[in-house]
């Protein structure tokens, strides 16, 4: 983490914020709105900002910035890639590179993208067996898969159940900025997961 100590608990508690309004507006409306991220992404790059100026000791006066817009980048683009097959929304790609910019390192996003690939798997499989939709699904993979291997776009039915991603990513976030910018240590970590 390129940000000093003290930051670590305001980078942190932001980061809690507006991943939790994110989750809750997601779960409310389905989108997550500009008036979050935009601002949010503006915050975390201001805080790292004030750490380099601050504490010009931890990484040069430049470092934590340069943390901080590799996080935004870290977080962007790849969502970005996401966003272009259609398999998240606008909402969340800017949230992601909110989250990147308020954590200002690299590392923790793909830490957060991990932790919430897993929820969104689980929340995935859970509603898949909830609403017995196991042979649609099923048919709608192979189908794709089969379309994929003759280069052909599949036309799948996009009236399934939307997961709302922004809890996903408030999930990971949770976690792996408590790893990160409080040092918690998860049960897991002996494993190196």
């Amino acid at each position: 983490m390129v940000m000093p100590a003290p930051f670590h608990v305001i980078a942190f508690a932001l980061l809690c914020v507006v991943t939790i309004i994110a989750a809750t507006t997601d779960v409310r409306t389905g989108l997550v709105p500009n008036w979050l991220t935009l601002p949010a992404a503006g915050l975390g790059v201001l805080l790292a900002i004030l750490a380099g100026l601050i504490h010009p000791d931890a990484g040069g006066r430049f470092g934590p910035l340069s943390g901080s817009l590799l996080g935004l980048l870290a977080g962007f683009l790849p969502c970005l890639v996401f966003f272009i097959f259609g398999l998240i929304g606008g909402g969340d790609v800017k949230l992601m590179a909110a989250v990147g910019a308020i954590s200002a390192s690299p590392a923790m996003v793909l830490d957060i993208a991990l932790y919430a690939t897993l929820v969104a798997m689980a929340y995935a499989i859970v509603m898949i067996i909830r609403r017995k939709l196991l042979r649609q699904t099923i048919r709608n993979v192979t189908h794709a898969a089969m379309m994929a291997a003759a280069k052909q776009k599949p036309n799948l039915s996009d009236d399934g159940p939307r997961a709302p991603i922004a809890v996903a990513i408030a999930i990971g976030a949770g976690l792996a900025g408590a790893e990160h910018l409080l040092g918690w240590q998860p049960p897991w970590a002996p494993w190196g997961f």
